[in-house]
């Protein structure tokens, strides 16, 4: 392969353009950018992994900080379970660290690094404006083709975002309150706060009065509607395949969207550079999603502190149960040291 284009800076784009660099180092690859697209908002969180390919390469660190990222060392769940009132999910050990960003400022850093060919253009047909041996398109939800989405089972379809000062804190926090759960992320200048629920059982009206009285925020930032998705199959046309939101959502409990989208890349690298086929690739790609899928609905399964309709309503989900890894052995993104802390705490 000659030349890899990318279609679309968000998170997915970025991951996706980063990895390829990191093991294709002579490789040319174009990079498209459509500034008059928004970057989205979410997606503030990483694991470890993505904390890693961005230090090697992008290098920095936390001193010289162009991507105004803080340390994430793990998530502190509170109201989850009925064992405990809070308890921390690490990266296992201290040498682990994951990160907090804001999505604009990580394009931002990738845009401007130097290690791509940037191409401020919106594309609308991939396959027929873009010459280019492979394409990866991270184009978002407008690119959605609804014919080819398989629905995931998970409880939440609604967000509203909101913000508090900035606090020194060096984990994220999952909280569970009796329409969801609420993420807050410590990124560079704020504390940055998503209200997750479900609009068939909380009206937008009673979620925001919850939000504003529960976490004594001010005014809401931003609100929105998702679907939790994947991608029948994500490989398109002849050269094409799609990664980000083009290619599947699950909400944002466990972070996993960014280590999904550095899963994405490498399946298009096996298929692209390795000639792995593609019934393969997509056996690997679903795999991992139905585990995120799985291991997010076990969360729920064990319930939370709250007696309420939508803590009712997770009870009655399809759920397969899981058999914990063994010893170095991984399910989907977690390892067995991650299935001990769920167990004992909640």
């Amino acid at each position: 392969m000659n030349k890899l284009a990318i279609v679309g800076a968000g998170n997915a784009g970025c991951i996706s353009a980063l990895h390829f660099r990191k093991y294709l180092p002579e490789l040319e690859i174009d990079l498209y950018h459509d500034s008059s697209h928004p970057i989205e908002r979410v997606g503030q969180g990483t694991t470890d992994l993505i904390a890693e390919l961005i230090s090697n390469v992008l290098g920095g660190d936390f001193y010289k900080n162009n991507l105004g990222a803080t340390i994430k060392t793990g998530i502190l769940y509170k109201n989850w379970g009925t064992k405990k009132d809070e308890f921390f999910h690490p990266f296992y050990n201290l040498s682990n660290v994951g990160l907090h960003f804001t999505p604009k400022k990580f394009s931002d850093t990738v845009l401007s690094s130097g290690l791509f060919n940037i191409k401020e253009q919106e594309i609308n047909d991939p396959e027929k404006e873009i010459d280019a041996d492979f394409i990866i398109d991270c184009r978002g939800r407008k690119n959605i083709d609804k014919d080819n989405i398989n629905k995931l089972v998970n409880p939440l379809n609604s967000v509203l975002l909101a913000s508090l000062p900035k606090k020194e804190m060096i984990w994220t926090e999952s909280i569970a309150h009796p329409n969801g759960w609420c993420f807050c992320v410590p990124v560079e200048d704020k504390l940055s706060l998503g209200y997750l629920y479900n609009s068939g059982l909380t009206s937008k009206e009673e979620a925001i009065k919850d939000f504003q009285q529960r976490f004594k925020i001010g005014e809401i930032e931003h609100s929105m509607k998702f679907d939790n998705y994947c991608s029948f199959n994500p490989f398109v046309g002849e050269r094409t395949l799609l990664n980000g939101n083009s290619a599947a959502f699950i909400e944002p409990l466990e972070t996993t969207a960014t280590g999904l989208y550095l899963w994405i890349a490498r399946c298009g690298y096996d298929r692209f550079i390795n000639k792995v086929n593609i019934p393969k690739c997509l056996n690997l790609i679903h795999d991992e999603v139905f585990k995120i899928e799985q291991f997010i609905l076990w969360h729920y399964k064990t319930g939370s502190k709250f007696n309420s309709p939508f803590w009712n309503y997770v009870k009655t989900l399809p759920f397969t149960p899981i058999e914990k890894p063994v010893g170095e052995e991984n399910y989907g993104q977690w390892g067995r040291p991650s299935f001990d802390v769920w167990e004992n705490n909640t």
